[in-house]
């Protein structure tokens, strides 16, 4: 299964992250969760849903917040242990705050061992 289609045949497991431009309830990041990938998403499983990425200003001086950055990964092969929104938007820099994560490898079963 080296396409990463979630089998055990590979063990090398597969991340998918960055600017979707969508919150995690859109399809293109639901795809992903239900999918036969079976991904899940660290940023909705560990930080808090108020906790924005994303700020854009628009006319008459309003904010839109959002959460539009993610990061999605096979839970059959890492477990991801922490993952957190790095607060600050930077002057002149990327309107998307960093997202950071951390991962924990998951050891084969007995039955993807032997195969």
């Amino acid at each position: 299964d080296g396409g990463g289609g979630g089998g055990g045949g590979d063990s090398m497991p597969m991340f998918v992250v960055g600017d979707f431009n969508e919150p995690e309830h859109f399809p293109g990041s639901r795809w992903l969760t239900m999918s036969p990938m079976h991904m899940r998403d660290a940023v909705e499983q560990h930080v808090p849903a108020a906790v924005e990425t994303h700020r854009a200003r628009w006319a008459f001086g309003l904010t839109m917040c959002s959460r539009l950055d993610h990061i999605f990964y096979q839970p059959a092969r890492v477990s991801c242990t922490a993952a957190n929104v790095i607060p600050g938007y930077e002057t002149g820099a990327s309107d998307h705050q960093p997202v950071l994560a951390s991962f924990a490898a998951v050891p084969p079963t007995p039955a993807a061992a032997v195969a």
